[in-house]
């Protein structure tokens, strides 16, 4: 209904929403005698899942870890600071 208020004819976008099997790839690597490209394998799942949450999992203990520091690091600076403000008044 809606692409007859377009005019555009249903013919014409007959293959728009046909569903395309997708299939997860590792990278291409190069062979090591010739250098040339070689074509790339079947990914497994545990690549497809497994690195990127290896990779948030420690991206997040970084985070946490850094942060701990900023907080507890230096307590004497921060009411140092808040002491001079409160003086300047």
């Amino acid at each position: 209904m809606r692409l007859a208020e377009a005019g555009i004819e249903a013919s014409q976008i007959k293959d728009l929403f046909h569903w395309m099997p997708v299939e997860g790839m590792a990278l291409v690597t190069a062979d090591p005698r010739t250098g040339q490209p070689t074509s790339a394998r079947r990914s497994s799942e545990l690549e497809a899942v497994g690195i990127p949450v290896i990779s948030t999992i420690l991206m997040w203990i970084m985070i946490m870890m850094g942060d701990s520091r900023m907080i507890h690091g230096r307590p004497g600076l921060r009411t140092g600071m808040s002491a001079k403000v409160k003086s300047e008044r």
